[in-house]
Formats: C-alpha cells, structure tokens, sequence
C-alpha cells in the first residue's frame, strides 16, 4: 500500500488538479456566501410561481439568490 501511496503523492499531474478543485470550491463558496451585486437579490417571495423562480435558478445554477434552500436544483419549492 506504500508504494501506491508513494507513486500518487509523486505524480505531478496531482497537484494541478487538486488546486484547480479547490479553487472551484473555494470560488462555488463565495458565490453563494455573497449576495448579488448592486442590490437586486431575490427572494422567493418576490416570485408569482416556482416555475419563475426556476427560471431564474436555471440561467445562474450557482445560485447566487438562494433560491433552491436545499441544494437540489428546485428553486422556491413552496410555491405554487
């Protein structure tokens, strides 16, 4: 098991992937940490319809408004 150990830490193929997955972490944390710039942030309230808040969570999925609470893709799944 050391060896298999020994040869993955020396792979230089590695490193790069593992800092370009943690910055997309790092960058997918911020984006929903942050509200949205210049004060339009949405609510699920200021909706009508989930399917218009869908609308919404489907042209940013990163979900910069908080829409989908639960992380499944469903933005305001309350509403009717």
């Amino acid at each position: 098991m050391e060896v298999v150990s020994a040869t993955w830490a020396a792979d230089p193929t590695w490193q790069p992937q593992a800092t370009r997955y943690a910055a997309m972490v790092t960058a997918t944390a911020a984006a929903r940490v942050a509200p949205p710039a210049g004060g339009n942030a949405l609510d699920c309230p200021d909706f009508t319809s989930q399917r218009a808040a869908q609308a919404v969570l489907d042209a940013d999925p990163r979900d910069p408004h908080w829409l989908d609470d639960d992380g499944d893709g469903v933005a305001c799944e309350r509403l009717p």
